[in-house]
């Protein structure tokens, strides 16, 4: 399932120019540091790539690098910010108010994005990395996921058959849409501060930060 779905990706994304590819920067989110990321040898370089992204590590001078500095972002000003982890409605709130990286090129774009979360998260591994490629490809290159007949609405729908095919749970329509904002299932975000804090967070193509 998960390979149909990759070898589906890449013939969506196949005939994109390296030079029309969008720069893009994934905050890991399982602390509150903006500078925190994946090496370009991660499952979230690999999304990135098949969703037509290059990946802002491939431009740094340590490609595999976990910690990057401030200046290295601000050199590469990304076009597209994803953000991860249980931190990060938090770290789109810091990226949007804090000097320097509110002037950032996917800032002032509105093109942050934070990542869902399921059972588990969908950027990092498991089942759910199945939804990952199209939630890239909504928020890397929209145009042609429209094109191919990838919304906000199929994506909701597909949650609910997912679910229901693989552990029998029905979702309505809202909850499978909460899922996909990376919301608690009454709509509410979580707090990875608090104590007891869920590890939800994130909002999807259409419900843009």
């Amino acid at each position: 399932m998960i390979r149909n779905r990759q070898t589906a990706t890449e013939a969506i994304t196949a005939n994109i120019p390296e030079e029309e590819k969008p720069v893009v920067y994934y905050i890991a989110g399982q602390s509150d540091s903006l500078t925190t990321t994946m090496g370009c040898n991660s499952i979230c370089a690999d999304w990135t790539r098949l969703a037509g992204g290059i990946y802002a590590q491939s431009l740094m001078e340590d490609p595999n690098a976990t910690e990057v500095t401030a200046e290295e972002i601000f050199a590469v000003d990304p076009d597209v910010i994803i953000v991860g982890g249980t931190y990060q409605h938090k770290l789109v709130e810091e990226l949007q108010t804090t000097e320097g990286w509110r002037d950032l090129k996917a800032v002032q774009n509105g093109r942050v994005y934070t990542n869902p979360y399921g059972a588990f998260a969908w950027d990092r591994f498991g089942l759910e990395s199945y939804f990952q490629m199209d939630y890239a490809l909504l928020c890397i290159q929209p145009e042609l996921a429209q094109e191919a007949g990838i919304s906000r609405e199929s994506m909701v729908q597909e949650i609910i058959d997912f679910y229901h095919l693989m552990n029998g749970t029905e979702l309505s329509y809202e909850q499978a849409g909460y899922m996909l904002d990376g919301l608690e299932p009454d709509g509410s975000m979580s707090d990875p501060d608090a104590a007891g804090g869920a590890s939800q967070g994130g909002q999807s193509q259409g419900g843009q930060s």
